[in-house]
């Protein structure tokens, strides 16, 4: 039988099943009142595996095959966009149908979505629609078959390394940021194009980071508009140097329909950026010996709940967080093994995720500090010099001196706040994985020690905030406690490079990597000097293995150099 012949057989059966099931429903609504009104609500994702392989019978392997290559194919075809609509989206969830068992078929499928298909599309939008599709995908597999540790890894990875880690992750992190805070009064601002300016320095001051400002030009070009919180317009509109605003209600869930973009996630956060009762709800009690923590309880978010609230939303790495710890529950508690990772890989992706999450906030409160300062910030690092960027821009302002947009330092302490939160969980989890794992510690002692590094630099940076704010008296005593943080920090950092990340043809004689921290402090300072010069002459050759992360010491070590001296010269001033 032709693959053709077999796909006209297998579309006649699937539209007799279709009829029959209508037929049913309506049989169904005329016995059970309270339904009435429900038989639209069937489709394809509606149609029950079992059922459908009843029907098919013997077509079963040669339809699910035939799928397969023709999904293949068509992913291939370079369509763009128009592969979303044309057919493809409805084989991949045929397939899911007729092959509900098999987690590899489930696995690959949330990646064809999520990774090959999104890559194939144009725009951040459009790419964007197609990972959470892949998630959506994942997530009904879950609802037939809870509690499986394949799927939960899969949309884990997805949010952690599609949504938080590609190129667009910027984007991608804003718009998760956004769509899972509570649902808000949204309004269009509009205003003249003469008075952007104006209107942008007022949206600074009320915390609008220039990242996520936009100003759109319509066809009518003496305008500008916009679409904001309609709290947040207000406020704008009643700036005093604010120019005129026309503010309309806006709603952005018809606006998507009317441009085909269906795709965003649901709010999951109320007005004070807590959990929605809804989704921490348990549906199950604990089983007979277990604790919190050591089961899964039934509720949708059981996990992420312990770091609330999230006033700044939930971001790709905290929800990836979620489905790591259901995983790792139902691996070390209930006895699954995934088909693909390893034992110690599930075991160790919590404290990944939360790593992550911890480094993503961090870098967030540096892009907020510097527009704080009315400062350009680079949307995100791609590479060891420009985090090094990052690092410096904001290193100079000082405690004193006037800030241009406190309300961006206040959300820039908020990160920081988070990013120290998280860094010392992650720590702890990577700790107790190398007691379980020993072998791991080439790989994992570096990220424990550079997780504590980030904290001490964290706990300076928010105290020198809060001075910068005024949330703090500038007397002798807090300026000198603030500079002894630095201190320690700095000597941290110089520890932490010279422990893991100088080449040997820089270390002295009879000296190894681990004997650099007990040197004096002019001989680490002259190692650290040697690596720089070995760096300068290596770099772009790919021969020294250390280039990135040297290039961000050097930022971060320079911005601690530039707190240390403003501190000294300020602690002179007020004695």
């Amino acid at each position: 039988m032709s693959r053709k012949t077999t796909l006209i057989l297998a579309v006649v059966m699937l539209v007799l099943s279709g009829m029959l099931r209508v037929a049913a429903q309506g049989v169904r609504d005329g016995l059970t009142p309270e339904n009435v009104g429900n038989a639209g609500t069937s489709g394809l994702a509606k149609l029950d595996s079992a059922a459908l392989g009843l029907v098919l019978g013997g077509l079963r392997g040669p339809l699910v095959m035939a799928l397969w290559t023709s999904t293949e194919e068509q992913r291939g075809s370079s369509a763009g966009g128009e592969q979303l609509l044309g057919g493809l989206d409805t084989k991949i969830e045929l397939i899911r149908l007729l092959q509900p068992q098999f987690d590899s078929v489930h696995i690959q499928q949330i990646y064809n979505k999520a990774i090959n298909l999104s890559a194939e599309l144009v725009s951040p939008g459009a790419r964007y629609a197609a990972i959470l599709d892949g998630i959506d995908y994942g997530r009904r597999v879950i609802a037939d078959r809870p509690s499986n540790i394949d799927i939960e890894t899969q949309i884990g990875q997805v949010f952690s390394n599609k949504l938080g880690a590609a190129d667009e992750r910027a984007f991608f992190e804003r718009r998760v940021r956004d769509e899972t805070r509570a649902e808000r009064t949204r309004a269009r601002v509009v205003l003249p194009a003469a008075e952007q300016e104006a209107f942008q320095q007022a949206a600074f001051r009320a915390g609008i980071s220039p990242r996520e400002l936009v100003l759109r030009t319509p066809a009518e070009a003496s305008t500008r508009t916009t679409v904001l919180d309609l709290e947040v317009a207000r406020l704008i509109e009643a700036d005093p140097d604010s120019p005129l605003l026309v503010v309309e209600p806006f709603d952005p869930r018809a606006a998507d329909a009317a441009t085909l973009r269906l795709a965003r996630l649901e709010p999951m956060l109320d007005a004070e950026g807590r959990i929605q009762p809804s989704l921490t709800e348990p549906t199950r009690d604990a089983p007979e010996g277990l604790s919190s923590g050591e089961y899964l309880d039934g509720s949708q978010i059981q996990f992420v709940d312990a770091y609330g609230p999230f006033p700044e939303g939930l971001g790709p790495h905290a929800l990836a967080f979620e489905h790591a710890m259901r995983a790792y529950v139902l691996q070390e508690h209930a006895g699954q093994r995934h088909i693909q990772h390893s034992i110690p890989y599930i075991r160790i992706q919590p404290g990944r995720n939360l790593r992550d999450w911890s480094l993503s906030t961090y870098e967030q409160g540096r892009q907020l500090e510097a527009e704080a300062l009315g400062l350009e910030a680079p949307a995100r690092s791609v590479d060891g010099r420009e985090q090094a960027l990052i690092e410096r821009l904001s290193a100079g302002y000082r405690p004193g001196q006037a800030v241009p947009y406190p309300a961006l330092l206040r959300r820039a302490v908020t990160m920081y706040e988070r990013s120290l939160e998280l860094a010392v969980p992650a720590a702890d989890r990577f700790v107790r994985h190398l007691e379980l794992h020993p072998e791991a510690r080439g790989f994992f002692t570096s990220t424990i020690d550079r997780l504590q590094l980030n904290q001490v630099i964290l706990e300076a940076d928010i105290a020198y905030a809060r001075l910068a704010l005024g949330d703090e008296t500038m007397d002798a005593v807090t300026l000198r406690s603030l500079l002894d943080a630095y201190l320690k920090a700095d000597a941290d950092a110089l520890r932490y490079v010279m422990r893991f990340h100088v080449d040997p043809l820089v270390l002295p004689a009879g000296v190894v990597n681990t004997d650099l921290s007990g040197l004096p402090r002019e001989q680490q300072d002259a190692v650290y000097l040697a690596q720089q010069e070995l760096r300068n002459q290596s770099r772009g050759t790919g021969r020294f293995a250390g280039e990135r992360v040297m290039d961000e010491f050097d930022g971060i070590r320079t911005r601690l150099a530039v707190r240390i001296g403003i501190l000294r010269e300020l602690l002179g001033q007020v004695r």
